[in-house]
Order: C-alpha cells, then structure tokens, then sequence
C-alpha cells in the first residue's frame, strides 16, 4: 500500500516495483492404482512443480478416506472401503 500524507506546494513522484508471480503448478500422475487397504504416496519424483516460490502447500480431496502430510509435496492418501474399485 502506498499513502500520500502530505504535499505542499508542488508534485510528489515515487517509483513503486510490484513483481507479481504465478500460481505453482503442480502435476501428478493420473489414475493411480492400489489395493485394498493400501496408501498412496506422491513422492518428489512424481511431482512436477513450476513456478513455485516460497508458497504454502495444501492439498486436498473430494474422497472419504483419509489424507496425511497435506501441507507438504508428499502427502499419503488412505482410501475407506467404499472407495475400493472406483
């Protein structure tokens, strides 16, 4: 935010640098498959990420099961049984 507080008799100039960066982008691989009662990892070497500064990372899912370590690159998903042969 830049405020003018005052200025007298005459023009008051600055120069502001606003660098604005991308969202990351995070791709992981489609359509994976476990077994029943298994998890699911993403590993480092799974993920590619581009523009990623000093971001937060959250992920999240529109399953039931269970999803561990969301707010790192490496979260473990653990499926209900009703989410087996989906």
């Amino acid at each position: 935010m830049i405020k003018l507080l005052a200025c007298a008799a005459g023009v008051a100039t600055d120069t502001v640098r606003v660098n604005i960066q991308k969202e990351p982008v995070i791709l992981i691989p489609s359509n994976q498959e476990i077994c029943q009662n298994d998890t699911f990892t993403i590993f480092n070497d799974q993920v590619q990420i581009e523009n990623i500064p000093s971001y937060t990372i959250q992920w999240t899912h529109d399953g039931a099961g269970v999803l561990t370590n969301s707010d790192t690159l490496t979260p473990t998903y653990t499926p209900t049984v009703s989410e087996t042969g989906m």
